[in-house]
Formats: structure tokens, C-alpha cells, sequence
């Protein structure tokens, strides 16, 4: 029996697969699948039942199984609940050890910088450092910077700015229309077609079937989901810029957490008034076709839950309380969960059919047709915003710490913690090319085709290699960045202790566990506590 990877909704895949054949034709496969035993240790045909999971949690050592009985004695006094486990918790620069005891914990000398990774907007040097305790690597356990970065050369071309898109102006407006309904016209591999198709169908990577089983290209739910889908956006971006009058512009950001009665206008209907033109037109940012099907031309579906959409409230906590999560895993887990899968499952939110054809089969709440979907560019240049703000929280507090053993560490304690029987080293993943923007017959950009920009280590850097920033970090409209600054400080920085559970911010009491308003339900959460029905979209 064999664990099936394909079933695997959190951070169990294998991480060897990533290594692939950058340079191989679009339809070449390259699996290495001689390694993959290697990599697996569960035994058996299936995901493992509900009793073997109990069984594996009961292996843990917990101390007792209610939070109010929880009376371990640890070193430094602090206690944290978590999987229905009382687990002692160290203090920054210390690491747990026999599950009671801490011990000194510190960096190791810093490494030289790296060669300089030239582009438009300044280039890139990186180097960085290790946190441990005894010879043991603790990733995450020291305080201050793990990582740095600097530019290596001069800036020569302006940036791209991200604008809210509640803020454009008409003029904005109309050269986003126009350029938007050429770029969709464009056949080239640098058209919009060819790149949307990455993201799910038609499955553009084949050498990726032994944990995309349909062959897409994505990852959610995974360390790659951040940097690749801020690739496939940096890529879209490009393209529509060939089009674009203004070349300041990048691609709009839509701030969920604002409070509003409608979606944007940009994306709202099929038709849109041009206010340059002073005219109706059609609206390039509403639907996009997919293909042909029994004669019959496919597009995309929206079917919205507009309370659901517009459900600023909860989404503000969901932001904040990633943003504020010092551990990568845990960051990525909940942006998944709460910003993003809500926006992607009230976009469409019907369990109708129509001749036997689930109606939101073709539309962003599908996996397979979701680039498709042209709000899915504005989506996800506001999630990339959240990547980019928790870069420059780290940043500006001194406490970056973007590094393999920081990001694949935790990651691997993450898996660790949900069961997973990966073995694999998955700290050569941080600096292993994504595709296909590694793969230069099926990307000719030299913006993201390069083997360092297409690495979840140097994409990070998305100013200096990328050439965009954002207008602003605001959140909702009683959350101000300033804000969200203050609790950093408070809660993160100025804290004795990592923590990553319980979060008292201007905003209220924000906790990782058995919190239902912050903990999204599968399907469209349109009650903090009880949605209507459970329509299950697996984002894996």
C-alpha cells in the first residue's frame, strides 16, 4: 500500500518532484520516480483511517488532554495549548529540548553574499544565517535577522505601482479596459492564454502527475503557493503591460477587507462605461472563454454570494491574523484558509446542475478554470500584497528571517505535526525553479524565466527582481497600517515569547484554535458560525 499524494490537502507532498527538468520541451515528462520510495514512509493504499491518525496523535507526548488540567512543569513557566496537548514553550534565543527543558539558542556567523542577480530595479544579494542550539539547527527559536538583502545595481526603469481598485482613476480605467482586450487577443506564449493555461487546465506540467494527477502547474496549501502564484501574477502583469499606455501601472489590488456594498466596478459586470470613451463597452475583466465543448463555446460562471464577498469583517480578522504569525507554515495556512478560499468559493457559490454539469464547474471556484477567470489577477495581487506586507513588517523590525532553514523547517515541523510520512530533505526545495516559469521553451520571459527569479528563495525579493510595489498597506477601514505597525511591535517583536496562538489586537481577540469565525469552513462562510450549506472545493 502507498499513501495517495494527490489527497494530501496541507504541506505532505513531495518536495523531490520540484527539482524537474526546467529546460525540457512543453510536452516532455521528467518524474523521478526511482526516488520516490525513498520518500514516503506510510505504508498502505489509501490516506490512513481516522483510528491510525488517533493513534499517531496519541504517540505525542501530551501532558493532559484539557486545557484547564494543564499543570506540566516547564523551564521557563510557559504553557500552550495546542491538538489538545499542553506543550511547554520556550523564550526568544532558546529552544525546546525533551519537551521540557530549554536551552540556549544563537546564530551562526553570517555567510558571504550571494553573486549580484541583475534586473531593472536595483538586482539582488542575499546571505544569511543559521539559528541553533547545541549543533542542532532551531529554526525560528533566535531573535533578530536570519536574512538580508541589498541591491547590487542601479535602478534604470520605474517601478510598476499596485493601486487599490477602488481607487483608479478614469483614466486608469480606461487604459486597463483597453490594454486588457488586446492582451486577452494575444496568441504569443507571452499572451494571456498560453499563461493562464499554467494554473489548471489544461495540466500544462506533466512531470508533476505523481502529485497533480491532472498535471496543473499550481500549488495550494503548500510552501510554493505564495511564491508561485506571485510568479504566475508577476507574469500576467508583464504581459498586460506590452499593452498598457501607462506603464506605471501594475495590476490593481481588490482590498476585501473594506467595507463595501458591491464587488469593484471593474469586475462587476459585462459591460462597463468607458469614462475616457464616454461609452459602454465590453468589460475584458468579467469572463474570458475556455474552450469549445460539443460545438458549444465554454465561459466562465459567476454565480457570486455577495454577503459572503463582502463579509469585511471576517476577512479583516483572517488578514490580520496571518499577517501577525511569525511562522511561515502558520501564515501560509491561514491566508489560505481565510482570506483566499473565501474569496474563491463565494464567487461561485451554487450546488445546482445543469444537464448533470455542476454550475460552477467553469468558473474561480474550480482549481482547473480559476486563472480563467480574470478577477483572479486582482485576487491575487491582494494576497500578494499580504506576502509583500509581512516582508516589510520582518524587515523593518529587524527580524527577517527568510532562509531554507527558517521557511523549509518549519514547514517540515508543520507536516510533522499533521501526521505527514514525507522523509525527504525538504530544505533543497527553498532553492529549487518552479515551473513552468523555469522552462524556457514554455516561458520566453526573461523576467521570471531565469533559474534564481523562479526560486521560492529570490522571488521573495519582489521590488528589486520584479520591478512593483504596492500604493499602500491599509486594511479595512477602521484598521489602518499604522495599526497593524502597533501590534506588530506589541505582540511580535516586543513579546518574550514567539507566539504564534492568541493575538490581542486593536481589532479584538485573534487565536489560531477552536476559533469558528477565523477558522474557514469548507465552502463559502456566509454566518461567522453556521453557513448555509458545505461546498467543498479541495485547493490542493
Amino acid at each position: 500500500m502507498k499513501l495517495r499524494l494527490s489527497d494530501s490537502h496541507h504541506f505532505g507532498l513531495l518536495f523531490l518532484l520540484l527539482g524537474l527538468q526546467c529546460s525540457s520541451q512543453d510536452d516532455g515528462i521528467s518524474v523521478l520516480s526511482s526516488e520516490l520510495s525513498e520518500l514516503v514512509t506510510w505504508e498502505g493504499s489509501a490516506e490512513p483511517p481516522v483510528n491510525e491518525l488517533k493513534y499517531f496523535l496519541k504517540k505525542k507526548k501530551c501532558y493532559w488532554q484539557y486545557k484547564h488540567l494543564c499543570d506540566v512543569q516547564c523551564d521557563q513557566g510557559k504553557i500552550r495549548y495546542s491538538d489538545n496537548c499542553c506543550l511547554c514553550v520556550c523564550k526568544k534565543n532558546y529552544a525546546l529540548v525533551r519537551d521540557t527543558q530549554c536551552i540556549r539558542a544563537k546564530w551562526t556567523t553570517w555567510s558571504s553574499w550571494s553573486g549580484c542577480l541583475k534586473s531593472n530595479w536595483g538586482g539582488l544579494q542575499t546571505r544569511e544565517r543559521v539559528c541553533k542550539a547545541g549543533s542542532s539547527v532551531s529554526a525560528g527559536a533566535c531573535a533578530g535577522r536570519g536574512s538580508a538583502s541589498r541591491t547590487c545595481v542601479p535602478v534604470t526603469k520605474g517601478f510598476r505601482i499596485r493601486k487599490n481598485v477602488r481607487d483608479l482613476s478614469a483614466y486608469e480605467i480606461h487604459d486597463l479596459i483597453q490594454a486588457m482586450t488586446k492582451f486577452k487577443k494575444d496568441s504569443s506564449k507571452n499572451g494571456y492564454r498560453n499563461i493562464i493555461s499554467w494554473h489548471g487546465w489544461p495540466g500544462r506540467c506533466p512531470w508533476y502527475h505523481e502529485v497533480h494527477h491532472d498535471n496543473h502547474c499550481s500549488w495550494h496549501r503548500h510552501p510554493l503557493f505564495l511564491p508561485w502564484h506571485r510568479l504566475i501574477t508577476v507574469q500576467l502583469e508583464d504581459g498586460l503591460s506590452r499593452y498598457l499606455r501607462d506603464q506605471t501601472i501594475g495590476i490593481p489590488f481588490w482590498d476585501w477587507t473594506e467595507t463595501a456594498d458591491d464587488i469593484p466596478y471593474l469586475l462587476r459586470d459585462r459591460k462597463i462605461y468607458d469614462p475616457i470613451l464616454k461609452k459602454v463597452v465590453d468589460n475584458p475583466f468579467h469572463s474570458s472563454f475556455i474552450k469549445t465543448k460539443h460545438g458549444i463555446p465554454l465561459y466562465t460562471t459567476r454565480l457570486p454570494s455577495y454577503s459572503g464577498l463582502l463579509m469585511d469583517a471576517y476577512l479583516l480578522k483572517g488578514t490580520v491574523r496571518a499577517v501577525l504569525t511569525r511562522n511561515y507554515f502558520n501564515f501560509v495556512e491561514q491566508l489560505s484558509k481565510n482570506p483566499h478560499d473565501q474569496i474563491h468559493n463565494c464567487f461561485c457559490w451554487s450546488n445546482e446542475t445543469v444537464l448533470g454539469q455542476y454550475r460552477c464547474h467553469y468558473s474561480i471556484l474550480s482549481p482547473k478554470y480559476a486563472s480563467y477567470d480574470p478577477a483572479f489577477m486582482l485576487h491575487h495581487s491582494a494576497v500578494d500584497r499580504l506576502f509583500v506586507m509581512r516582508r516589510t513588517l520582518e524587515e523593518e523590525a529587524g527580524i527577517s528571517d527568510w532562509t531554507s532553514s527558517s521557511v523549509a523547517g518549519n514547514c517540515a515541523k508543520g507536516m510533522e505535526k499533521l501526521g505527514m510520512g514525507v522523509t525527504s530533505d525538504i530544505s533543497r526545495s527553498f532553492r529549487w525553479p518552479m515551473s513552468p516559469f523555469c522552462n524556457k521553451t514554455m516561458n520566453p520571459n526573461p523576467l521570471t524565466n531565469g533559474y534564481e527569479r523562479s526560486t521560492t528563495h529570490k522571488s521573495y525579493y519582489e521590488s528589486q527582481l520584479f520591478g512593483y510595489k504596492y500604493s499602500n498597506f491599509n486594511i479595512g477601514g477602521k484598521y489602518s497600517w499604522e495599526d497593524l505597525k502597533a501590534d506588530y511591535k506589541k505582540l511580535v517583536v516586543d513579546s518574550k515569547f514567539w507566539n504564534d496562538e492568541y493575538f490581542e489586537t486593536k481589532i479584538g481577540l485573534l487565536y489560531a484554535e477552536n476559533s469558528k469565525d477565523l477558522e474557514l469552513t469548507w465552502g463559502c462562510a456566509i454566518d461567522y458560525y453556521n453557513p448555509p450549506f458545505n461546498m467543498s472545493i479541495s485547493w490542493n
